[in-house]
């Protein structure tokens, strides 16, 4: 089992740093503006793109796991909201370019070819359109930080604050602006597991029998207790830009 499956498998709604406590902070300190057509990318079992509609937004969610999807579906209708949900990647996108007024992420680039995702995220988007993307930020160098890292989420890198920003410059994004917690996570949410409730969360109770399943929850809680002082997170908000004259 991967890390994804289990995150499937537990209904997580909110696995990234600061947990849904924070996206809706996020929400309300920098808000999306009113009508805004929004794409969120890497949505997982849809917690986030199924509040984005409640509010009152046009939302387009996509991840690359099926289970994943087919939650986020079971959650929109039974919160009765409307989301279209697709399966596809985040560095290739199945939609034309500057379709979107607002691209939201959260802790998903870091997991993919982060270049090529970045520069899809400003294809899709309109221009003047906003990137909002949580990510995690390698605070310090330790050793065996990142084959920890690869051998247990996949991730080829874990980008400094400064080189996140590089990236996002280089993908064509500007008015950059980093959204930084104010101290070291509480362990809870470190792990990407919100604290606030969710009513609608699917989990598979088949899950709890499966001994390879709970080794890589232990392992997850592991690499926190190991790694997560030489890790946060930042929020980017940055504006679509021009990359070499194009508007694509």
């Amino acid at each position: 089992m991967k890390y994804f499956d289990m995150l499937a498998a537990l209904g997580e709604g909110a696995a990234h740093p600061g947990g849904f406590d924070s996206t809706l902070a996020l929400l309300e300190r920098d808000a999306i503006p009113t009508g805004a057509n929004i794409l969120e990318v890497g949505c997982g079992t849809g917690r986030t793109a199924c509040h984005l509609a409640k509010m009152g937004y046009r939302v387009t969610a996509v991840d690359v796991h099926q289970g994943m999807i087919e939650k986020a579906r079971r959650r929109s209708e039974a919160m009765e909201v409307e989301v279209d949900f697709r399966i596809a990647d985040a560095a290739s996108l199945p939609f034309e370019a500057g379709g979107f007024d607002v691209v939201f992420v959260e802790s998903v680039t870091v997991f993919v070819d982060i270049p090529a995702a970045l520069k899809e995220y400003h294809r899709v988007l309109k221009n003047g359109g906003l990137l909002y993307d949580r990510e995690m930020v390698r605070k310090q160098a330790r050793p065996g930080l990142m084959e920890a890292t690869q051998e247990l989420y996949g991730t080829r890198d874990i980008p400094s604050l400064e080189e996140w920003e590089q990236l996002l410059k280089q993908a064509g994004f500007h008015s950059l602006d980093a959204r930084l917690p104010s101290d070291r996570l509480a362990s809870l949410q470190e792990q990407g597991v919100s604290i606030s409730f969710d009513p609608y969360q699917m989990f598979d109770l088949e899950w709890l029998d499966d001994p390879a399943a709970l080794q890589l929850l232990q392992r997850n809680h592991q690499f926190y207790d190991e790694f997560g002082d030489a890790l946060s997170y930042a929020v980017w908000i940055g504006e679509k830009g021009l990359v070499d004259g194009s508007d694509s």
